[in-house]
């Protein structure tokens, strides 16, 4: 995993210095459509902001789905109720849908309407978020037998190459929403050169981050498996917060 997000971290730097030079030639609120405008016309500034769509609006389902994990979690079964399906195995309420939906609507409105209050709430959960990260992965280190995360570093019987390249299809999802900045780029209060650093120096703390949460994930290993790999390998076979690798580590 920490190779495939450092090699998709390596394409992404690219395309984030690209984003950073556009942004610097052609400032503006439109963000990839208006760099896009600019440089070419309107048709591909069209079908530019409806790609950005579609990719936002697929990424914002697979993100809220992590919701229902949390509440069968922190609230047992009680929102589980009303008209049941089964997706891959993973069975799907209403009562769980309905919530997921109120959470992303809830939130929506709060960036939409919240003005200076979400800036305060977004920086508060974002230093919250890493120092918590950054504390349990030291404490991991500091109290942990490492070697388990070596024995083995992959998934024996599985070609290594398409276990790195599988985990590397989900890195622009890792790294989705970067280029949002380029919507504000005419509200910087810096010098607009500066977003050279800036984006690269955002993609390289993400790998990081990213790095610290496999790891910490890495070193928790449920009952009944002696190596992470063993663990990986069943984690169809497992129901409940054990089958999300890093919130069983939380």
């Amino acid at each position: 995993t920490i190779i495939a997000i450092f090699i998709g971290g390596i394409f992404f730097i690219i395309i984030a210095k690209t984003y950073a030079y556009m942004i610097e030639q052609f400032p503006n609120n439109g963000g990839s459509f208006g760099i896009v405008y600019h440089v070419l016309d309107k048709p591909h500034a069209f079908l530019t902001i409806w790609s950005f769509c579609f990719a936002y609006i697929a990424l914002l389902w697979i993100n809220a789905i992590n919701f229902a994990p949390f509440t069968r979690f922190l609230v047992n079964d009680v929102f589980q109720w009303g008209i049941d399906y089964t997706v891959v195995g993973y069975q799907i309420y209403l009562g769980e849908a309905l919530v997921e939906l109120f959470i992303l609507i809830f939130f929506g409105l709060f960036v939409a309407y919240g003005k200076k209050l979400v800036n305060i709430v977004q920086t508060t959960l974002f230093l919250l978020l890493i120092t918590s990260e950054t504390i349990l992965f030291f404490s991991i280190l500091l109290n942990t037998d490492l070697s388990i995360l070596s024995h083995p570093a992959f998934i024996p019987g599985k070609p290594i190459p398409l276990q790195i390249y599988n985990v590397l299809l989900f890195v622009p999802w890792m790294f989705v929403g970067f280029g949002t900045i380029s919507f504000a780029s005419n509200d910087f209060n810096f010098p607009i050169k500066k977003i050279n650093c800036i984006m690269p120096l955002a993609i390289v703390l993400g790998m990081l981050d990213y790095c610290m949460l496999n790891t910490i994930a890495a070193t928790a290993i449920p009952d009944g498996f002696s190596t992470n790999a063993e663990y990986i390998a069943n984690l169809d076979k497992l129901n409940g917060i054990e089958k999300f690798p890093v919130l069983y580590s939380v």
